[in-house]
């Protein structure tokens, strides 16, 4: 039952990913066949609209990456009290909750 739904989601996610990369151009889909068909066609060249897209999601990408080494090495030393602690937890149940009630349904079957 469970691997039932993992298979779900991921069929979910590649009909989500073919729709984008039909959006920016840069997959169509062959014939008559819908998107979640297999036969698929990547065009030979992207546009300039998807090479802009693809440089800015890496710029994002390394920019993420230096906040992270900066936040990593410039807080050594320093303790978390308790109130940080007891947000983080905050945070997490209530992400936790809201998961669990957007997909609770999905969950059950």
């Amino acid at each position: 039952m469970r691997y039932h739904h993992s298979e779900k989601l991921l069929g979910t996610a590649a009909e989500l990913l073919v729709g984008v990369l039909e959006q920016v151009g840069v997959m169509k889909r062959a014939g008559n066949k819908d998107r979640t068909s297999k036969e698929t066609t990547m065009s030979a060249r992207m546009g300039a609209g998807s090479w802009i897209i693809l440089v800015v999601l890496l710029l994002l990408l390394v920019a993420t990456g230096v906040v992270i080494y900066f936040g990593w090495t410039l807080a050594k030393g320093t303790d978390v009290p308790a109130s940080g602690y007891a947000a983080m937890a905050f945070g997490v149940i209530i992400s936790l909750a809201v998961w669990v009630r957007s997909h609770g349904a999905s969950l059950l079957q």
